[in-house]
């Protein structure tokens, strides 16, 4: 591990944490914000499991990641130190078989799962929390849920449920919904497009209508009603935002505390959350240990969110030019889900002199390449021996993800929220920006774990402010910025729809051969199938295969290699 003067953190402020009656709270979380990979999981594992030996207290351990075994690893570990069984892991699986659900009940330590605690928030199975004292959750994790009422909604309300005696006081209810819409439509339409209003229902004692709303929904049998009774009833009973022609608002979901509450995030030094809302969460200042002389972050400033990268000709292709594809290296890729295939077909077009699939790239090169995307690389750690992580995309949410995590604490917390400005709202603002910096930073994270080899970062991004959040993460790292100029996208031509239409006339080609193909033989090279259909190109041919997946699933079609193989 490579670390600034040799330092380590001192995790016995955690351990104390766990252990010490006088250091717990139950009324706020406090959060250890220590540097991803610096074994705060397998610490906080070991003191849970060291405990067990001298205490009886009990805990519940929250973390992120159930497959490929994770669960049963924490719970390992656990067991492992505490010398006996004394931790059980619970999925929602386990909830069916009463042996299971009586075994997780009774153990020391109960292990589970981000979606299992948010059960938990929901109020189910509270026999699992009750009679524990100790809460650790591993990453923090929102439990915002975020729905919308629209004005096709409300007249669903006004005419879904006149057979229910209910029905005249939800009828009314709707029409004060439908007074409230064309209130703040025309604001949105012609005042500013860009604010956010904020709405409550506390006037024209909009409580009362929570009875009948509670009647209702435990009479209703269709799934639609009942589900757009529970939006109206969370919408009267939390307010919402009006932004985009409709209503905005969240369920309520609160966190279930015990009697000492702990949070470990690596990005908790910089998670503006955390800094806005204290009266909820304690930050345990760390300071940065990790050095990363040896890590170059090369920062391209070019915007790359998903409507700059919508307008690019060759975003992908560009890039690819900027980074080093040395033999030996391991390079882990990362953008947003949709653009994954767009990053591989890239890479199958740059090499494909050396291969028709990235396997084969790969053995040619004596490289390992890999993709994935934001929201599936936190807290992994199958890339920490990779020596190049290549960001490709500025991880944003709509704005109205990062208002409603503003309004969640803040409706929860009993405080007002007012109207929100896009873009100029100074705490919504500063949570966008620390929640942008804290992907890219866990996507820095996943490779070179223990910093003692020679790393490279090629992070595209024009959001100044979060890359220089990182920065401060990122003690004594080499940064060099530099500008790209990627060009847009031309309106096409005539001749360019002509060329497109050949295109299709091609698959439709390709497809029909095909078909009459797997009648003939088991198998056939792909070479010698395109020089059949005049198809000289085999980029072509590759980009007419990729367009026929779907086909070549349905009829076990698979492309193999060098060969197409009819099943």
């Amino acid at each position: 591990m490579n670390t600034i003067n040799n330092t380590r953190y001192d995790f016995e402020q955690l351990r104390q944490q766990i252990i010490n009656q006088d250091k717990w709270r139950n009324d706020v979380f406090v959060v250890y914000p220590f540097e991803a990979g610096s074994g705060k999981s397998r610490e906080s594992q070991r003191f849970l499991g060291e405990m067990t030996k001298q205490y009886s207290f009990r805990a519940l351990y929250v973390q992120r990641f159930v497959k490929d075994n994770r669960l049963q690893e924490t719970v390992n570990r656990i067991n492992e130190y505490a010398e006996k069984e004394v931790a059980v892991g619970i999925t929602g699986e386990d909830n069916k078989s009463k042996k299971a659900l009586k075994k997780a009940i009774e153990a020391q330590i109960l292990v589970c799962s981000h979606s299992m605690y948010k059960q938990f928030c929901r109020g189910l199975h509270p026999e699992l929390t009750n009679n524990r004292q100790i809460l650790i959750i591993d990453e923090r994790m929102d439990l915002v849920e975020r729905f919308t009422v629209s004005i096709e909604d409300i007249g669903n309300l006004w005419g879904s449920f006149a057979l229910y005696k209910q029905g005249e006081i939800v009828e009314v209810l709707a029409k004060l919904l439908k007074k409230k819409y064309y209130h703040y439509l025309p604001l949105i339409g012609s005042v500013n497009k860009k604010e956010m209003y904020y709405v409550d229902f506390k006037e024209d004692d909009f409580a009362k209508y929570q009875s009948a709303l509670d009647e209702l929904i435990s009479l209703v049998t269709d799934k639609n009603h009942k589900m757009l009774l529970m939006k109206v009833k969370n919408l009267i009973k939390s307010g919402g935002l009006f932004f985009e022609n409709q209503f905005h608002s969240i369920e309520d979901i609160r966190y279930v505390m015990l009697e000492n509450n702990i949070i470990l995030d690596a990005n908790g030094s910089f998670d503006a959350t955390y800094r806005f809302f204290n009266e909820m969460f304690s930050i345990q200042k760390q300071p940065p240990i990790f050095d990363y002389s040896q890590t170059i972050l090369h920062h391209f400033e070019v915007k790359t969110g998903k409507g700059s990268l919508e307008k690019y000709a060759r975003f992908f292709q560009d890039s690819l030019e900027k980074i080093d594809f040395s033999c030996g290296s391991k390079i882990l890729f990362v953008t947003d889900k949709d653009s994954v295939d767009k990053v591989q077909e890239a890479l199958l077009m740059k090499f494909a002199q050396m291969g028709d699939n990235l396997e084969e790239i790969e053995e040619h090169l004596n490289i390992k390449l890999e993709t994935e995307y934001f929201g599936n690389i936190i807290g992994r750690n199958d890339f920490r021996d990779f020596d190049r992580v290549v960001i490709l995309k500025t991880p944003n949410y709509s704005y109205i993800d990062y208002s409603m995590l503003y309004f969640y604490f803040q409706v929860f917390g009993g405080n007002s929220v007012g109207n929100i400005q896009v873009f100029e709202h100074e705490q919504v603002e500063a949570i966008r920006k620390s929640v942008v910096a804290g992907e890219i930073y866990q996507a820095i994270k996943r490779i070179n774990r223990d910093l003692t080899k020679k790393a490279d970062i090629y992070l595209f991004c024009g959001n100044q402010e979060a890359v220089d959040m990182v920065l401060n993460q990122l003690q004594n790292v080499q940064y060099v910025k530099r500008e790209m100029t990627i060009e847009n996208k031309r309106k096409k031509s005539d001749s360019e729809r002509k060329e497109q239409s050949s295109f299709d006339k091609k698959v439709t080609l390709v497809q029909e051969a095909l078909v009459a193909c797997a009648k003939k033989v088991s198998s056939i090279k792909k070479k010698e199938f395109r020089e059949q259909l005049g198809i000289l190109d085999k980029h072509l041919f590759a980009k007419i295969l990729k367009n026929l997946a779907p086909f070549l699933q349905a009829n076990q079609i698979e492309s193999h290699g060098q060969q197409l193989i009819f099943k």
